[in-house]
C-alpha cells in the first residue's frame, strides 16, 4: 500500500498495477481499492496501463477529512493524477464515472481521456424525486449513526436485489 496527501491534507492509500501509460481507477461510492471485484478490473486494466487504485477519501485505508464536497474529490484525484507524473488516463465506475467527468471538466490537461462504466447519472424527472428522497433518507441515516442500514437503504433505493443486499455484509469487509 502507498499513499499520498490530497491539498485538505487528507491521507489517500492506493496500490500500482501493471506498466504503461498511468490510469486513475475510481471506484463506485460503495467500493473501495481491495474489494475483489475492484482489484480484478484493476489487473485486467493493467494489462495496457499503469493503474493507480485508490480509496476514495472515507473509504478502505483513506482519510476521511470533513466535510465532504464534490470539490474534495476532485483535489483527491487530482493527487493521484500527480502522483502518476502529472497527467493521467481516468477510468471510473457509478459514482466514479461522474467524478471521472467531474474531473476531466476541471482539471483539463492533466485527464489525458475518460472511460466510464455505469455512470449514475438521473435524468427522469420522476426518478430525480425519487433519488432525491433517496439521498435524504441514507444522508438521515448516517447522520443518526446507522452506517450499514444506510448503505443497505442506498443499495435497495437503487434496484440492487434484496437477496444480494443481504449476502453483502457476509462478504469481507463490504460495509467497513
Amino acid at each position: 500500500m502507498n499513499t499520498t496527501q490530497s491539498k485538505d491534507g487528507t491521507t489517500l492509500a492506493y496500490d500500482v498495477y501493471g506498466s504503461g501509460p498511468a490510469l486513475i481507477y475510481i471506484t463506485g461510492a460503495s467500493c473501495y481499492r481491495s474489494f475483489k471485484p475492484v482489484v480484478h478490473d484493476a489487473k485486467v486494466l493493467a494489462t495496457s496501463f499503469t493503474v493507480y487504485n485508490y480509496d476514495r477519501r472515507g473509504r478502505g485505508d483513506s482519510g476521511n477529512t470533513l466535510p465532504y464536497s464534490l470539490e474534495r474529490e476532485i483535489e483527491d484525484i487530482e493527487a493521484m493524477i500527480d502522483v502518476a507524473g502529472g497527467t493521467a488516463y481516468v477510468y471510473g465506475h457509478s459514482s466514479g464515472a461522474v467524478l471521472a467527468l467531474e474531473a476531466a471538466l476541471r482539471l483539463g490537461g492533466k485527464v489525458r481521456k475518460v472511460a466510464m462504466y455505469d455512470a449514475s447519472y438521473v435524468h427522469d424527472e420522476k426518478e430525480k424525486v425519487e433519488y432525491h428522497q433517496l439521498s435524504q433518507t441514507v444522508h438521515k441515516l448516517l447522520d443518526d449513526g446507522n452506517n450499514a442500514e444506510a448503505m443497505q437503504t442506498f443499495l435497495k433505493g437503487i434496484g440492487m436485489p434484496r437477496v444480494f443486499v443481504w449476502l453483502l455484509p457476509l462478504l469481507s469487509g463490504f460495509f467497513r
